[in-house]
């Protein structure tokens, strides 16, 4: 478990907005390739915490793809849930 925001579902529900995922890779000659998918199928129906989950999955799936270009500094785990232990201790 780990705290995912959802806010970005909300703000895109209030103004009745379309959900595009943008990936970004870098390219052995340093240019960036920008890859933008469709609304993923059922994401407006879905409850922001359903939404946020989708997110999730299509990120660890860029992750896997291209593990060297994730920012892996990023503190993903920092907030945890009631009475679980922090990882960065």
């Amino acid at each position: 478990p780990a705290a995912t925001l959802v806010g970005n579902a909300r703000l895109a529900a209030s103004g009745n907005a379309r959900m595009f995922a943008l990936w970004c890779r870098r390219l052995p000659d340093g240019r960036y390739r920008l890859r933008v998918e469709p609304e993923w199928p059922g994401w407006r129906e879905a409850s922001p915490t359903e939404q946020a989950a989708m997110y999730m999955r299509a990120l660890e799936a860029e992750m896997r793809a291209v593990p060297g270009q994730y920012l892996w500094v990023h503190r993903r785990f920092k907030t945890r849930p009631p009475g679980e232990a922090p990882l960065y201790a």
